[in-house]
C-alpha cells in the first residue's frame, strides 16, 4: 500500500512540474503571437491544451481542499537507527 501512495505522489509532482513548464512555454508562444509572428501547429496545440489544463485546475484544487483524504499520503519520517 505504501508503494501505491509513494508512486502516486511521484506522479503528482511530475504532473505539476510539467504543467509549470508548459505554462511558461505557452506564455512565450502567446508573446510571439501578440507580436504578429506565425506560430506552428505544435504551438497552437500547446496553447489549446493549456486552456484545458487551466480549466481543470480550480475543480482539482477545490477537490483537494474539501477531500484531502483523496491525496496520496507522504510516508512517515522514520529516524535512522
Amino acid at each position: 500500500m505504501g508503494e501505491f501512495f509513494s508512486e502516486g505522489w511521484t506522479r503528482t509532482k511530475q504532473g505539476f512540474s510539467q504543467l509549470w513548464t508548459n505554462w511558461n512555454a505557452v506564455r512565450e508562444v502567446q508573446a510571439r503571437r501578440n507580436k504578429g509572428e506565425e506560430i506552428s501547429l505544435h504551438d497552437y496545440c500547446m496553447v489549446a491544451r493549456d486552456k484545458k489544463d487551466t480549466g481543470d485546475g480550480p475543480p482539482a484544487l477545490l477537490l483537494a481542499t474539501l477531500c484531502p483524504f483523496l491525496l496520496p499520503r507522504l510516508p512517515a519520517h522514520r529516524p535512522s537507527t
